[in-house]
């Protein structure tokens, strides 16, 4: 019986580059807290988090990927 014929070939994939993209627009701790009733130091010693990058308004994340990939 030969079996070597029913057996697909591996396929086998590379990765060539890597990109990435963030939103340009920054939220800090402080202008959050211009929004909602928090702090800076509340939000930094609860999450460790100091800022964040937040899309603009119709930027969408296919958008980001696309730079990413350029």
């Amino acid at each position: 019986m030969n079996t070597s014929a029913s057996q697909t070939p591996l396929r086998r994939a590379k990765i060539l580059g890597t990109g990435r993209a963030v939103p340009e627009r920054i939220l800090t701790n402080d202008d959050l807290s211009r929004i909602v009733d928090t702090s800076d130091e509340w939000i930094r010693e609860r999450t460790g988090i100091r800022a964040r990058h937040v899309v603009k308004p119709g930027e969408a994340a296919s958008d980001l990927a696309a730079q990413a990939g350029r």
